[in-house]
């Protein structure tokens, strides 16, 4: 995540969002987090640390084993969301900048799946790349949509959609 992503995506967060009931915020797809810090501290400047002076409980989950991961999941598993029964809604959920590093089957049904998972309350906060270099992690699909075909892709009541130069 970018800077500039970092900062339009917690001003959406914190002018949209009722954060006092908010328990916990959900990050999928976080890598190894002590990595991400060191190399992004702005992510957690902009995001993670202004919603823990709320009370919001942060959550990282990857599928592999890493520094600062929570929760081990597999998103392509076919309980990969049942874990998130366990935290009080409303829920934060964010997937920044997972989707081109999922093969189009996959990412093709993760809007879709997470939605179901979903409760009244919750929030997703989605993002991807609309202009970043191949950067395989360990793949990268090349997928870049714009605003349009990324709101298509599951029937949420989409709040807000930016492209962030």
């Amino acid at each position: 995540m970018r800077q500039e992503e970092a900062a339009v995506a917690a001003k959406f967060i914190f002018e949209n969002l009722d954060l006092k009931d908010l328990s916990v915020c959900v990050n999928f797809g976080s890598g190894d987090v002590t990595r991400l810090l060191a190399k992004k501290p702005w992510i957690e400047d902009h995001l993670f640390s202004p919603l823990r002076r709320e009370g919001v409980r942060i959550i990282h989950v990857d599928q592999l084993r890493c520094a600062g991961v929570d929760i081990i999941c597999d998103l392509g598993a076919p309980r990969a969301f049942d874990f998130l029964d366990q935290f009080q809604t409303p829920r934060l959920l964010i997937l920044a900048n997972v989707m081109e590093h999922l093969e189009r089957e996959l990412r093709d049904q993760i809007l879709p799946r997470i939605y179901a998972a979903m409760r009244v309350g919750d929030a997703l906060l989605v993002t991807v790349p609309f202009d970043y270099p191949y950067h395989p992690d360990p793949i990268d699909t090349m997928f870049r949509p714009d605003p349009l075909d990324l709101t298509s892709r599951a029937p949420l009541n989409w709040v807000g959609q930016a492209i962030v130069e």
